[in-house]
């Protein structure tokens, strides 16, 4: 949090200033704006808002996501999620436009190995928890779907030509997934979407929540936090000693789980309009070595 703030009209994004004068119900809930400072992402922009009414995060859609999510299940499966004190409350939600306010919590930072274990814990409690979740998220037909975009594939494989031997082993080697096992699922677990607050974890950031396979979560959480093998060892005790979910899946089922989450976000990486060469490079490099390990 900013030990400071100016007051002046340069202090505080643009955005907010339009956001606020026009709509009646937003600005009920901020205030006055006082300053603003943004946050690290990549398909949106967050602002963390000081108001006469307190302190905000504010979250704008960026234009790469701007008709791509569905903003009603958003809100629904975070309320949900709040519920069950896994994610921020909404004090302000407008699906339409896709902007959404959440009260700013201090953010502390767990140790290592506590964070692991608390994010263990806590994907097992989202996925126990027997709600429902709208939406679908099928790792095989997003892929699929990134795979079919017209035109996509001679371009993105041009650019990252070692996506050429990813792609070429996902058609061909990786079974589809028992889309029997659906729970819900964040979709995005990242660092920047991990809020440690009052020695808690929580989720925010929850555009692309539905139900999926549990494998997706888990997997998708060991990449994006570059867990070590034993750090990954102990998240994966932890979320197994909070569900028995994942009880019966092989170290083998989890590298072709990591090969598909590397490739489709390298894939995205590359559609997305600030053209994240770099982004993909690294994951199919990543997948790259996972599949070696398979071989």
């Amino acid at each position: 949090m900013p030990q400071s703030s100016s007051r002046t009209p340069d202090a505080v994004a643009p955005d907010l200033l339009l956001l606020s004068a026009r709509d009646a119900d937003l600005r009920a809930v901020l205030g006055e704006i006082i300053s603003s400072m943004p946050a690290a992402g990549l398909t949106n922009r967050v602002f963390r808002t000081e108001t006469s009414n307190g302190w905000f995060f504010v979250r704008v859609p960026g234009p790469s996501v701007v008709g791509t999510v569905d903003r009603i299940a958003e809100a629904h499966n975070m309320e949900l999620a709040a519920k069950i004190g896994l994610a921020l409350p909404a004090v302000y939600c407008d699906p339409e436009n896709g902007v959404l306010v959440t009260r700013a919590q201090e953010e502390e930072d767990l140790a290592p190995t506590a964070f692991v274990e608390e994010l263990g814990t806590k994907l097992a409690a989202l996925h126990g928890s027997k709600l429902t979740f709208q939406g679908v998220l099928d790792p095989d037909r997003v892929l699929a779907a990134q795979i079919r975009s017209p035109g996509s594939i001679d371009d993105v494989t041009a650019k990252v030509p070692e996506l050429s031997n990813v792609l070429r082993f996902v058609q061909r080697s990786i079974d589809p997934l028992n889309t029997d096992i659906l729970v819900p699922s964040h979709g995005d677990v990242s660092p920047g979407n991990c809020l440690s607050s009052s020695g808690s974890l929580l989720f925010i950031d929850w555009e692309f929540s539905a139900m999926a396979h549990p494998l997706w979560d888990i997997v998708y959480a060991a990449l994006e936090m570059n867990f070590t093998p034993p750090q990954e060892q102990a998240f994966l005790t932890a979320y197994r000693n909070g569900t028995s979910l994942i009880a019966s899946w092989t170290e083998r089922d989890l590298l072709f789980m990591k090969v598909r989450c590397d490739v489709i976000s390298a894939l995205w990486a590359l559609e997305n309009p600030r053209n994240l060469c770099d982004f993909a490079s690294r994951r199919c490099a990543r997948a790259l070595r996972h599949i070696d390990q398979l071989s």
